[in-house]
């Protein structure tokens, strides 16, 4: 546990008036004997693999705690929690869902089942889990990197359905999230992608984009909502000779400040979403500047709360207002 989480904070709490249960409860101690808890226990979904969060959702959730809420991180595969016990949960740290995907799924719905409320809403992150969803976005009006949608098949061959224009193209299943089984070809490795990708594409739908060169000079860029309110811009630009923009695989990360045009074309995505989020994160590339969209992450996106430190106070005022 990192000291800037635990400063000011007890594990475990038991004080008087507080709800019992076996749920251990971070809760700052000034801020109870102050009487200003606000009587609210916010779960933080992360994964096994970050039992303790990421250190910026550390931060997230101590500002939480700050506020007068009582928090603590939860691996959301663990059988042992009882989601009950607490008033809202938040993704964050999820990381590992689509190497689950059965699991993933039967946790929302026992999510639902149990009627606890989450950020964002279950029925959000159903939608936004399969990357089909960019179909709608297109019908929408809205410019979408070029791609092939293609249902689960024991036939792939991608010479029958590639364009013949695509010099470059990437495949990555539809249920997929950092950069999980994502790979580029040059037209001429056709076979070695269909070798590759036909196992996968008996078992999932796979998207086939083009692939976009401004990706490797320009960068994706990334605009980050906080309750539908623009908070923050990231430019990510892959290592020399990748094209993946995670940082775990060299990806640089750069702060921008986007012009009026560029922001209003990633808010235009916002705009077709049917509720307010509390968080979201856009991410495209730029062409003669024009947006492209490539994802819509609403499940539990890197928020890069280090490039917009008031980010942390806005994403729990927006919280706040929510409930």
């Amino acid at each position: 546990m990192s000291k800037s989480r635990t400063k000011g904070c007890h594990n475990p709490l038991k004080y008087p008036n507080l709800p019992e249960n076996s749920i251990y409860l971070y809760l700052n101690r000034s801020i109870y004997e102050k009487n200003q808890y606000r009587g609210m226990k916010i779960g933080f979904l992360t994964c096994s693999k970050l039992p303790s969060l990421s250190p910026s959702d550390q931060e997230l959730m101590a500002c939480f705690v700050r506020n007068g809420y009582a928090a603590k991180a939860l691996i959301w595969d663990d059988s042992s929690v009882d989601w009950r016990a607490f008033d809202a949960l938040i993704f964050r740290n999820t990381w590992d869902y689509f190497e689950k995907e059965s699991a993933f799924m039967a946790f929302l719905d026992h999510l639902d089942t149990l009627g606890v409320t989450c950020f964002n809403p279950t029925h959000l992150v159903r939608q936004n889990i399969h990357k089909f969803y960019l179909k709608e976005f297109e019908r929408n009006g809205i410019k979408v990197v070029p791609g092939i949608y293609l249902n689960q098949t024991s036939s792939f061959n991608l010479g029958d359905i590639l364009p013949d224009a695509w010099q470059y193209f990437v495949v990555k299943p539809a249920f997929s999230a950092g950069a999980y089984q994502t790979s580029l070809f040059h037209r001429s490795e056709i076979q070695a992608a269909n070798d590759q990708y036909r196992p996968i594409a008996a078992e999932k739908e796979l998207i086939i984009q083009v692939f976009l060169p401004e990706i490797q000079s320009e960068g994706e860029w990334s605009f980050i909502f906080i309750g539908g309110v623009f908070s923050h811009c990231v430019r990510k630009v892959p290592a020399v000779n990748d094209f993946r923009v995670q940082s775990h695989l060299g990806g640089q990360y750069l702060a921008e400040t986007p012009m009026p045009s560029q922001l209003q074309q990633a808010q235009k995505v916002m705009t077709l979403l049917s509720e307010t989020c509390l968080y979201a994160r856009v991410d495209g590339v730029f062409i003669e500047g024009t947006f492209f969209l490539m994802e819509l992450e609403l499940i539990e996106p890197d928020l890069y709360f280090e490039f917009n430190t008031s980010a942390y106070q806005a994403f729990v005022d927006a919280f706040s207002k929510s409930i």
